[in-house]
């Protein structure tokens, strides 16, 4: 629970806002594909989770050490 509450920017608000969007684009247009697409990425900023969530982007650690 902690990792939803930390570290809100307006980067963060901003994808939230966008998904929050696509939900209701997605609803009132009847493409419930588009709906589950922005829960997705409604869920995506709340969680705090993206692309990186896997450590992808990190650096290995015996690189870290020489820097």
């Amino acid at each position: 629970m902690n990792q939803c509450q930390k570290r809100w920017n307006i980067i963060r608000l901003l994808r939230l806002a966008f998904g929050i969007f696509i939900v209701i684009r997605g609803i009132l247009a009847g493409e419930w594909l588009l709906a589950l697409a922005g829960v997705v990425l409604s869920l995506m900023p709340l969680l705090n989770i993206g692309c990186c969530s896997t450590s992808g982007c990190r650096m290995p650690d015996h690189n870290r050490n020489q820097l």
